[in-house]
């Protein structure tokens, strides 16, 4: 067993530093544990090295400020709605019909 599976996580996420809560445990008792940010998502496993789990340790341009997180876009963005055009709008006109292909 790794020395990530024997300790508790902090209980700050590595990421932004607030707070986690456990997502789901392993089927087997005691493998592993998912943990997951409120906050920022950021998600891990107990099993993971220490940089992807331990704050201190997480790497510096990594790290988010929780305060920040309001001003990130939505990614991916939501697309405008096309115009139909073409054949879709006189399908959606009903001036044109699909039916079975023919073999």
């Amino acid at each position: 067993m790794s020395n990530s599976e024997n300790r508790k996580p902090d209980l700050v996420c590595p990421r932004c530093r607030s707070l986690i809560e456990v997502l789901t445990n392993s089927p087997l008792e005691c493998v592993w544990t998912i943990y997951s940010c409120t906050t920022c998502l950021y998600a891990w496993r107990s099993t993971e090295p220490g940089e992807n789990t331990e704050p201190e340790n997480y790497p510096e341009p990594l790290r988010l400020k929780a305060k920040n997180l309001t001003k990130f876009a939505v990614v991916p963005t939501i697309p405008t709605k096309l115009k139909f055009t073409g054949m879709q709008n006189l399908f959606q006109k009903g001036l044109i019909m699909v039916g079975p292909v023919a073999s």
